[in-house]
């Protein structure tokens, strides 16, 4: 990430934790439907923080649906930084929330780089409603505990897919 960047930050912890290294950064456009985390980069850096509106999906402290996704459509953003709570090769990435996952394309759509953040024990896993395929992202965001069969296939795509293991 750079200074002055217009990001996308979608919902969930691991979007938060992100959310925590942003204060170094200055100058940032950050687009959010996430209530936490544009409760904390209003409190701790100098970020122009877009807050989604919509319907609150209880217990999640989020927007989710149409009118959050409707809102995210007009925005070019530079880079999205997108959560999964499930991923196969087969069926691609994946949430229990239909309503998530009309946010979450329509941040995918608004931004020129795609960064999916998910943590390899979602690998393997299909929920509910799928919202994005492999082809759709730019970067893929996972920790060392990827199994060296996943990490296999994955550098298979390292024409069109960056992987990140942090």
């Amino acid at each position: 990430m750079e200074n002055s960047d217009t990001i996308a930050l979608d919902t969930g912890t691991t979007t938060l934790e992100l959310a925590k290294l942003l204060p170094s950064k200055h100058g940032l456009t950050v687009i959010t439907n996430d209530i936490a985390i544009a409760t904390f980069l209003e409190q701790n850096s100098d970020a122009k923080v877009i807050m989604l509106g919509g319907i609150i999906r209880r217990g999640f402290n989020c927007t989710a649906g149409s009118f959050a996704a409707k809102m995210m459509q007009p925005f070019n953003v530079d880079k999205a930084f997108i959560a999964s709570n499930a991923f196969s090769f087969e069926s691609g990435f994946s949430t229990p929330s239909t309503e998530q996952a009309e946010v979450k394309r329509a941040m995918i759509h608004s931004a020129a780089k795609v960064n999916m953040l998910i943590d390899s024990s979602k690998f393997n896993c299909i929920a509910f409603y799928r919202f994005a395929e492999l082809e759709d992202i730019d970067q893929l965001i996972t920790d060392n505990l990827l199994s060296s069969e996943d990490r296999a296939i994955l550098n298979g795509y390292q024409d069109t897919l960056k992987l990140a293991i942090v």
